[in-house]
């Protein structure tokens, strides 16, 4: 697979799968900007893996995405990828319990962030001449089994994640022939830290997640699924739009 020439971004992606996603289109040959929100983690990928374009922002805070697009093409001179990947779960809370609060601020970084990025990138794209055969730009968003099994999580979480698969098709839908692409993936249970720092767990919602993970094969591995991203990202996968995909191990088969 090859990305040579192409500069891509990914959101959240200081550790976890983020980071396996920013590797791994390195390694196809794209250069690459990843942002976070915590400094440290940053500091530490920075140290680890220097190949990666590094930059602090907050994606809740629309002049921090346009500070990392800008960024991005100060840079490289362009942006040709954007991978939204910036996430967290929630306490697992059913709508009777959900605070205001919560819901504020899982839909603030799991939809309204990654919407709001995708314009960025979307003006970029256009702000270039396609290219014969070869994408003009291209999407990938991270959703969540949670759009199939619904009490993988909470009410909040839930529902992000199903809007981001409604804003992936509409973009998808869009654009089509402008020549940009759009898809989401759909990564079953990997090791991550996306519950780090989650606390005052709902019992009733985790008992549910728990009933649901019965039958969950074994977990995910963060590469085998930043490969399918990458994939995703060459304009060998140019049909491929719109397209919701499973990376799971048949857990959402249950």
């Amino acid at each position: 697979m090859s990305l040579a020439g192409k500069s891509c971004i990914v959101t959240g992606a200081a550790g976890g799968l983020g980071l396996a996603i920013a590797n791994a289109l390195h390694g196809a040959g794209a250069s690459v900007t990843i942002c976070d929100i915590s400094e440290t983690l940053l500091s530490k990928a920075s140290e680890a893996h220097p190949q990666l374009h590094t930059i602090q922002a907050d994606v809740t805070q629309d002049s921090d995405i346009q500070k990392v697009f800008d960024n991005a093409v100060n840079k490289f001179g362009k942006v040709d990828v954007l991978v939204n990947n910036a996430g967290i779960i929630d306490r697992f809370e059913p709508v009777g319990d959900l605070k205001r609060e919560m819901w504020d601020k899982v839909i603030a970084i799991n939809a309204t962030a990654p919407i709001v990025a995708s314009g960025y990138a979307v003006r970029q794209f256009l702000s270039r001449e396609r290219e014969e055969g070869k994408s003009r730009g291209v999407i990938v968003n991270v959703a969540s089994a949670a759009i199939a099994k619904a009490v993988s999580a909470g009410v909040a979480y839930t529902s992000s994640k199903h809007a981001l698969v409604g804003a992936t098709k509409h973009t998808a839908a869009t654009y089509a022939k402008k020549g940009i692409r759009c898809n989401a993936i759909v990564p079953g249970g990997m090791m991550t830290n996306i519950a780090a720092g989650v606390s005052g767990i709902n019992e009733e919602g985790q008992a549910n997640m728990y009933l649901e993970m019965a039958m969950q094969p074994e977990l995910c591995s963060v590469d085998e699924v930043a490969q399918l991203v990458v994939f995703l990202c060459e304009d060998k996968a140019k049909i491929v739009n719109g397209a919701v995909i499973s990376a799971d191990n048949g857990w959402t088969c249950w």
